[in-house]
């Protein structure tokens, strides 16, 4: 950096531009680039988060120009996005343009002479983004990740709010449900609904409350699932039946079972004394990191396995690169409602350190 350009850095506040697209599919993303800006000291402007952007190149253009520093993840493939790079890479120095991508995403050729930053998960999004700008402006400097265990609330839904539903979550062919004052009453999805977001999250916390209307409720986690995508490549599923008996299934669309689809682990089940309110609802919580998935009711561990140890290995290593979407699911002939859904990114990963429920997170509300 030159004096020149550090007695700049002293003088005004550095602004960013972010290329992201648009839709709730990246909001973890947007919202993790805002965090981080605005930790680092840096005005922001999120082309995704102005409507007075769409269609109107020439004011893209002045915020490109007018910022100093040009991000983009380009993981979707946008040609937006492309054309937005493109026009960073005549106008800006190459030193101020990050572009990110996701692991599973090939960097476009034009683009591999440029520093790329690959990222594997949101966590890793988050740090390459803020080294990044650490390296970048020195000046402004993002504070130092902390070591707390849950960083915090990274996506929570009430289903009250149908539009806003339509957008987050996607609903397999064949899914019946309703909204109802009490939450999302839904059967006949043999495929989960998963999250629009939270494909790049994975090591997490996941906590709803559910009640079963008929037979059980079903849930999954590692949902991996494109937002073009009608089907999921993979998840792993749990199930509690009226009788308090819990089973985890996976769903892998490279190692389909023959007669169910789904690999159904019924010598795995457990049945459990399940804490309900008194008019049947439960707190459930799963707790995701990399292979361990550790599964909670009330003040309870009731579930704990590495899911790439047998029995489960050869399904679950059969997709190499899983999402972090999650959702919920009941055959035809099963219902259940659920609400107060709450994603929480964890900033650790010690799988041997088991779950530690808390009263207030897991107990029955």
């Amino acid at each position: 950096m030159t004096d020149q350009e550090e007695n700049k850095n002293r003088s005004h506040r550095a602004k960013a531009f972010v290329a992201i697209p648009c839709g709730d599919f990246y909001s973890v993303q947007a919202q993790s680039c805002r965090r981080i800006i605005e930790e680092a000291g840096i005005e922001s402007y999120i082309a995704e988060d102005d409507p007075s952007t769409k269609g109107l190149w020439e004011s893209i253009q002045h915020e490109i120009d007018d910022s100093d520093l040009f991000i983009a993840d380009i993981s979707s493939r946008s040609p937006n996005i492309l054309l937005e790079v493109g026009y960073a890479i005549a106008r800006k120095p190459r030193g101020r343009i990050g572009v990110f991508i996701a692991e599973s995403i090939e960097t476009p050729s034009d683009l591999r002479w440029l520093i790329v930053q690959v990222y594997s998960s949101l966590a890793s999004f988050r740090e390459k983004l803020s080294a990044w700008i650490r390296d970048t402006i020195p000046v402004y400097a993002p504070a130092a990740p902390t070591s707390l265990e849950v960083e915090g609330t990274v996506f929570e839904e009430d289903f009250l709010n149908k539009d806003l539903f339509h957008r987050r979550w996607s609903t397999p062919p064949g899914c019946s449900y309703i909204f109802t004052a009490e939450g999302l009453r839904f059967s006949n999805a043999h495929f989960p609904i998963l999250t629009n977001p939270l494909e790049i999250l994975h090591d997490c916390e996941f906590e709803f409350d559910a009640r079963i209307d008929q037979a059980q409720v079903g849930w999954a986690v590692l949902g991996t699932k494109g937002h073009l995508d009608i089907l999921p490549t993979f998840c792993v599923m749990f199930t509690l039946a009226s009788d308090n008996s819990l089973t985890p299934y996976i769903w892998s669309a490279n190692n389909v079972a023959p007669r169910t689809h789904y690999h159904v682990y019924r010598d795995q089940a457990i049945r459990f004394p399940v804490a309900r309110s008194e008019d049947g609802w439960m707190r459930i919580l799963t707790r995701v990191r990399g292979s361990y998935i550790e599964v909670a009711n009330g003040d309870q561990l009731i579930f704990t396995a590495d899911f790439s140890q047998p029995p489960y290995a050869e399904v679950f290593s059969s997709v190499p690169r899983k999402g972090g979407q999650v959702g919920f699911r009941c055959y035809p002939g099963e219902e259940a409602t659920v609400r107060r859904v709450r994603v929480r990114q964890l900033v650790t990963s010690v799988p041997n350190e088991s779950m530690q429920p808390i009263a207030d997170k897991t107990g029955s509300g």
